[in-house]
């Protein structure tokens, strides 16, 4: 599986994850983009799993991105 224009659906998917913590902030998006990332890099050779993972990954930076700028002490 590969994704033409990727810069097209990853941005896509970096405003979807705004959007998603603009509902619902929460401190553990960030995290789960790292865990992301680590799980892109374990499965390099499946490639479907990997462009899923890389997926899941700009959708969570979005969100914790998101999340630091809502959940930002005053």
């Amino acid at each position: 599986m590969n994704l033409r224009l990727p810069l097209v659906w990853s941005t896509a998917c970096f405003i979807l994850g705004i959007l998603l913590a603009s509902l619902w902030p929460c401190l553990l998006f960030l995290p789960a983009a790292v865990a992301a990332v680590v799980a892109q890099t374990i499965l390099r050779h499946n490639v479907r799993a990997s462009v899923l993972a890389c997926i899941v990954f700009w959708l969570l930076l979005g969100a914790g991105r998101m999340s630091l700028h809502r959940l930002r002490p005053p």
